[in-house]
């Protein structure tokens, strides 16, 4: 393996692994929360390339991620499979590794794909999620929690988030949620969540995306599906973690899911 990419490594005795892969301008740190919830499962959680413990791996794209995270659960996960977790961009990541590497991909919990098409304000939109990123950090925390629910942040993570978000990383991200890129059917058994509480602030994913997505992985996996969670707001893995840990727990037993998660 010619890179590695940077992880935390928990529960190392238990026989079944979960893979976590972050969002945008985030890292490893993002999952520290839900962690805690599942003792009885190895976990790797490494940082995206650009991000987090992984700055010096660069650059960033959606094929380089997917190629580095199958060498990373090939060599470290138990039996050279995993089930995968992807929030936000992670979830963008998610779907390509399990479509592109279905031999590593036991089963999909992806949170928050939202997809956009591409558009004449493509081309300053890293203009301005580098300059929206950059100001939220500014907002005082209360404000945050109260817009949030009150959101738990772990220490560090702004300022990994901060490091992270450069303006050629910016680019990078546009290109893979602006984009019309094909998605492909998967042979692992996908949940496409949406989490689509609204607020003052746009923190609710596009159900539209979260179904045709599993309209697309049931060619792969007629068990696929799509769910929203109507009293969580799209980074839900921080607004309530031991939920989302639930819900992860649920959709790889193969037991009900939470009664806050409904179809589509």
């Amino acid at each position: 393996m010619s890179q590695e990419l940077a992880h935390l490594e928990l529960h190392t005795s238990c026989r079944t692994t979960i893979v976590f892969i972050h969002g945008a301008f985030s890292s490893h740190r993002e999952w520290i929360p839900v962690s805690g919830h599942l003792p009885n499962y190895h976990l790797l959680i490494p940082s995206l390339p650009s991000h987090g413990l992984n700055l010096s791996i660069r650059p960033f794209s959606i094929e380089f991620s997917a190629h580095l995270l199958a060498d990373l659960i090939r060599h470290k996960a138990k039996d050279g499979r995993a089930h995968i977790v992807g929030l936000s961009l992670g979830a963008h990541v998610a779907i390509y590794l399990a479509s592109r590497y279905p031999d590593v991909a036991i089963t999909v919990f992806a949170s928050g794909f939202n997809r956009f098409r591409p558009s004449k304000w493509k081309p300053i939109l890293p203009y301005i999620v580098f300059t929206l990123h950059h100001l939220s950090h500014l907002a005082p925390d209360r404000l945050t929690s109260y817009l949030m629910d009150g959101m738990f942040e772990p220490p560090g993570l702004q300022r990994d988030s901060s490091a992270a978000c450069t303006l050629s990383l910016c680019r990078e991200v546009v290109d893979t949620i602006v984009s019309d890129e094909e998605i492909r059917p998967a042979a692992a058994r996908i949940l496409m969540v949406a989490a689509t509480k609204r607020g003052l602030l746009p923190t609710n994913d596009r159900t539209e995306d979260a179904r045709m997505v599993a309209d697309i992985m049931k060619e792969g996996n007629r068990e696929s599906r799509a769910v929203e969670v109507r009293t969580m707001r799209h980074p839900w893995n921080l607004q309530d973690p031991e939920l989302f840990a639930r819900s992860i727990r649920g959709w790889i037993e193969v037991t009900d899911l939470p009664e806050e998660i409904t179809d589509l």
